[in-house]
């Protein structure tokens, strides 16, 4: 069986009063627009609201789970505790921050409204808030196969039970970890920096490394080796080190750091 449910469409029209406890559910608001009012526990899930304006309208307990904007103006609305579920964002404008303030709670329904508005935001060119979503979107997928890992919830003990969905669940979840740590999800090129010097000081202890020197003499050849390493990571050819692993090492670290500092440079200046 099918239940039919009538569309009503708002066209042409605003709100005219504060409005408290109202059902708008599978209407469609259609060249729409309001200004200062106040809507509170009403119900705009599944409505379509295309070229709509709302001008310091506040929006407070309302659920908006399936609805979906188009082209539309939501830069100096305000939303508090409003529900966005499976909402779709296209070409409309919206304030970061009533976004970030109203995510769901779910870490996977959070993942999707998010990746939504990182296409929006791409869509009308504002690059600070696409990057901001999408720093948003990789936290909450961290925190899903967290969850995953974890298994106190019915959801994910159901959803990830197997060998394979706990191997997964840890593999994305570390690679995530580690994505961070190495360059800070393609956003922090210092990090970069941080890891090579490291990397090359690590390199330069476990070459140094003596069971008959003395201090003084430990710490001197840290200092020569890491100066030694630095020439390998610079390609010149006048250095010390004579073992093919750490070279090898070094000039991986070489490759892979400035690939990924392209990669940064790449994704930072491609948006102008």
């Amino acid at each position: 069986m099918i239940a039919q449910y009538k569309v009503i469409e708002n066209k042409n029209a605003a709100f005219t009063d504060n409005i408290t406890t109202a059902n708008f559910q599978h209407q469609q608001f259609i060249d729409f627009s309001s200004n200062g009012k106040t809507l509170t526990n009403c119900d705009f899930s599944y409505c379509v609201f295309q070229r709509v304006y709302f001008k310091n309208v506040k929006f407070i307990n309302c659920n908006f789970t399936g609805a979906k904007f188009f082209d539309s103006n939501l830069r100096e609305a305000e939303f508090e505790n409003c529900k966005f579920h499976y909402s779709l964002f296209k070409y409309t404008i919206v304030n970061l921050k009533e976004v970030l303030k109203n995510l769901p709670e779910w870490p996977n329904a959070k993942v999707l409204l998010l990746q939504n508005h990182k296409v929006n935001a791409n869509s009308l060119g504002d690059v600070k808030a696409s990057k901001r979503f999408l720093l948003e979107e990789i936290d909450a997928n961290k925190e899903h196969w967290r969850r995953a890992i974890a298994k106190k919830e019915t959801y994910y003990s159901n959803k990830y039970a197997g060998f394979e969905n706990w191997f997964r669940s840890r593999f994305n979840y570390y690679k995530l970890i580690l994505d961070e740590l190495i360059w800070g999800h393609g956003e922090t090129p210092w990090k970069i920096v941080v890891n090579l010097f490291l990397l090359l000081l690590i390199i330069s202890f476990l070459l140094s490394f003596s069971t008959n020197s003395s201090f003084i003499t430990f710490l001197s050849s840290i200092y020569k080796n890491y100066k030694a390493a630095a020439k390998v990571f610079l390609a010149i050819p006048q250095h010390i080190i004579s073992d093919n692993i750490s070279i090898a090492i070094i000039i991986l670290a070489r490759y892979l750091s400035l690939g990924l500092y392209i990669r940064i440079m790449f994704n930072k200046y491609s948006w102008r």
